[in-house]
């Protein structure tokens, strides 16, 4: 026995090690999948052959086969139920891509004591179930021998019937499995159901398989170009990025309440986009992918940003001009692993919300700054700036739960109980969550007019390149079925204010759809600077294709042609289509089984979805190649 036990405690140690290997040094679809799941396997075998190799626990030999058995049903079992039970409390599940979506954005104590806590959880109850079913297994067994050892004697012997309570409840626990996948509605089942998720992760996709080509896309005809102005290589460039802004909640573009008096006299200086797109409706990829002009979507899961992959920010092709340059942000950027994804070495300043230590509110991975700090920070830092610079500033109180400090509160009641989550809003709270979230849009709105008037006083205003947008948008309302972001790829999540002040470039009203990935490298070419081949965008012309993609507990890519927007769902392998010209809300869905008139977008979306994958797969950039995919 103690052989047998020393044995698997190697094995699962090995094991356990080749899995974290796999996790740093190997970040695939699969390998992620199965690292975890023998992780967590391991975990609960390896601690009860440690309590039965001390003596701790007395284990028949012949019980392990009666405890692994039921240590399956119950990790299984315990998913579905977790799963079920949050479906129900925060329309939400722990999917394949819920898990690692909570893997990057929870602290290392919260990982530990989710895994500590299914460990137990798996062990006790697959022990409590072997313990009460050990008589029946060992009777089978002993039937089992008995019955080898007379075949081995030639001792005829009448076969008796098998104990049939164990197989009858073996059946129930296979049909309880199983049957899962098949009696709850064709709508639902993806939504909670863990089993359907699971073996969805072994799917190979929908649609053709792109085959990757390696060809230097055209160059664009300068008349092509939205902006024709050439300007010198020491302008300043100042991004403003606000956190979960929708375009309708900003009152230029039409919202009823006057909450953003500064941003709208800065868009009558501006260039005004009617139809800015971002790329993700999350900010861990919606951020990065603006900034360094390249879609983050690497695969079926999500990206951990581990990859080695060729990326260029802004502030690397300017600090070779000798800009000086700052990021400075109200964001947590271990959230999600953002920090990660990043790279300092041209960033003469980078700070975030926890770079010093202390912070305003929040907690984990989404500790944050007040804005009037970060603006505080900024003003510091242009004070003592000489010469050309680039800076980029993010601000956050507009994230759920849109906090921010006292004597902010224009609109009342703002308070909010703890029955109002990211996931849900209670009826009667609704008005006290918009007034919230609006009063923490007029604190950030201040804080953009602190920052701007401090550019005017000290003539950058006029002389300066200024973009303001948000990373993506945010919904209060149940248009498509859920709240806040990163859901989804519609309308209220992905269509965002923009304005860019470009100094000497008149001011017009745009209201062609426009692409957030194209605005970095349209501030590279205005420099008359070479836009690094990593960046998928271009400068802002012409009619583009635009993608966009979520990649929660929901998968869920998107593509805006013609005026056409298909969503392909990742997870249930469903598809829908609006005419965004007769239906700008995303109400109607044209798409149903039958109907083909849409192929050809369904296709489109799925080549750059599959060239992207392939890209990452293949780990093209070790061959030199640079992505396209567009």
């Amino acid at each position: 026995m103690d052989k047998f036990i020393k044995t698997n405690v190697v094995l699962f140690v090995l094991l356990s090690i080749l899995s974290i290997v796999f996790l740093l040094f190997k970040n695939t679809e699969k390998s992620v999948t199965f690292a975890i799941i023998i992780l967590i396997s391991n975990l609960s075998l390896m601690l009860l052959f440690i309590l039965v190799f001390n003596n701790l626990i007395k284990v028949p030999k012949k019980f392990f086969f009666n405890f692994i058995f039921w240590m399956v049903i119950s990790t299984f079992v315990y998913w579905y139920v977790f799963s079920t039970l949050l479906y129900y409390i925060y329309e939400s599940f722990i999917s394949l891509n819920g898990l690692f979506y909570f893997i990057v954005t929870r602290s290392t104590i919260e990982k530990i004591l989710l895994v500590i806590g299914l460990v137990f959880a798996i062990l006790f109850s697959s022990l409590s179930l072997a313990y009460l079913t050990k008589d029946k297994v060992d009777k089978i067994i002993e039937k089992e021998i008995k019955e080898k050892i007379k075949q081995l004697s030639k001792i005829s012997v009448k076969s008796k019937s098998r104990n049939r309570w164990f197989w009858i409840s073996l059946a129930l626990c296979i049909i309880i499995i199983i049957g899962t996948i098949f009696i709850i509605p064709d709508k639902y089942s993806h939504e909670i159901n863990p089993f359907v998720d699971f073996l969805n992760s072994f799917h190979f996709g929908f649609g053709k398989n792109y085959t990757y080509n390696n060809q230097s896309p055209p160059v664009m005809p300068q008349s092509d170009k939205l902006f024709n102005v050439t300007l010198s290589k020491d302008t300043p460039v100042i991004i403003i990025m606000l956190e979960s802004v929708p375009r309708d909640k900003v009152t230029y573009y039409g919202y009823e309440r006057n909450i953003t008096p500064n941003i709208d006299e800065f868009a009558m200086d501006s260039v005004v986009f009617n139809n800015s797109f971002s790329i993700a409706s999350h900010s861990d990829y919606a951020q990065p992918s603006f900034l360094s002009a390249r879609y983050t979507l690497i695969g079926k899961y999500r990206n951990f940003f581990s990859s080695d992959y060729n990326r260029s920010f802004p502030w690397d092709s300017l600090k070779k001009e000798n800009y000086s340059t700052a990021y400075i942000s109200s964001q947590n950027d271990e959230w999600a692993n953002i920090i990660d994804y990043f790279n300092f070495e041209n960033l003469d300043l980078y700070t975030h919300s926890i770079t010093d230590e202390i912070y305003d509110y929040g907690g984990g991975n989404a500790k944050k700054d007040y804005d009037e700090i970060t603006i505080n920070k900024t003003i510091n830092w242009l004070n003592n700036v000489s010469g050309p610079f680039f800076l980029y500033v993010n601000l956050q109180a507009t994230h759920y739960p849109y906090t921010y400090p006292e004597n902010n509160s224009f609109f009342q009641p703002d308070n909010v109980s703890g029955s109002t989550t990211y996931f849900k809003i209670p009826e009667e709270e609704y008005n006290n969550s918009v007034n919230r979230y609006d009063n923490s849009l007029l604190y950030v709105d201040k804080q953009v007019g602190v920052l701007l008037e401090y550019l005017k006083k000290t003539g950058l205003y006029n002389k300066s390149i200024i973009v303001l947008t948000a990373d993506h948008g945010e919904t209060l309302e149940y248009t498509h079925d859920y709240i806040r972001h990163g859901f989804g790829v519609y309308r209220e999540e992905i269509l965002v204010p923009m304005f860019i002040k470009i100094p000497g470039q008149e001011h017009p009203t745009i209201n062609k759809n426009v692409r957030h990935i194209d605005v970095i490298p349209t501030i590279l070419d205005v420099l008359n600077l070479e836009i690094p081949k990593s960046m998928q965008g271009e400068p802002m012309g012409g009619e583009k294709d635009i993608f966009m993609f979520t990649q929660n507990q929901k998968f869920k890519i998107g593509m805006i042609k013609d005026n056409i927007k298909m969503i392909l769902d990742m997870d249930k392998y469903t598809i829908e289509t609006y005419n965004l010209t007769s239906d700008p809300y995303e109400t109607i869905n044209l798409q149903d089984e039958e109907n083909l008139e849409f192929k050809e977008y369904r296709d489109r979306l799925l080549d750059w979805y599959n060239c992207q994958k392939l890209y990452y797969s293949e780990e093209e950039w070790k061959n030199g190649i640079e992505i396209e995919c567009d």
